[in-house]
């Protein structure tokens, strides 16, 4: 039965205030959204520093700090991943701009308590988790030792980063075997999570 609302049946609309947990992750998607042109004229527009993947998140992460949002449960677009010239192969990217975004939106917002201070940590120990295991399938060691030291900084208790750390941290000698079985096993992981 119609709700009257416009959405077809089953579909149900949320309305609210998504800036808060938007320093999270996207929870907008391009293809998808509307906005108004008095929000677009005071977000401006994308930030173009942010090119290959992550602008989005930037941009609609300050689309919502003007005002509530309207998130309707509908399936509205098909989305492939992992094809050669999607942006979800350039994971590196992605990761290090969804850094940039969040510390951006942090700086913003120091000292007015819109984050907790335990959502930053979280967040930010999370980032530069994704850092150091992308840079760890380029095999740039020193880039995941940095990225993982700053995320144990974050959040002391990551068995994953700990282990990434420990595989940048030894000769190449051990580290190649050491990575050959990390990725075995988080195949095997992966695969008895799906069945």
């Amino acid at each position: 039965m119609d709700s009257g609302s416009g959405l077809e049946s089953g579909a149900r609309d949320y309305v609210g205030n998504i800036y808060t947990p938007m320093l999270r992750g996207n929870l907008a998607h391009t293809s998808t959204v509307i906005v108004s042109r008095e929000r677009i004229e005071k977000v401006k527009q994308f930030d173009e520093s942010l090119a290959i993947s992550g602008e989005d998140h930037d941009f609609h992460f300050r689309t919502c700090k003007w005002g509530d949002v309207c998130f309707v449960d509908l399936s509205l677009t098909l989305y492939q991943v992992e094809i050669g010239d999607r942006l979800t192969l350039r994971k590196k990217e992605t990761a290090l701009n969804f850094l940039k975004t969040v510390q951006g939106a942090i700086a913003r917002e120091k000292g007015n308590g819109t984050f907790p201070p335990a959502m930053i940590h979280e967040v930010l120990a999370e980032a530069h988790s994704w850092i150091a295991e992308e840079l760890l399938k380029e095999k740039d060691y020193a880039g995941v030792r940095k990225h993982a030291l700053l995320g144990l900084q974050y959040e002391i208790w990551q068995p994953t980063l700990i282990c990434v750390l420990g595989v940048a941290s030894v000769p190449r000698v051990i580290s190649e075997p050491l990575l050959r079985s990390y990725r075995s096993c988080k195949c095997l992981i992966s695969g008895s999570k799906r069945n």
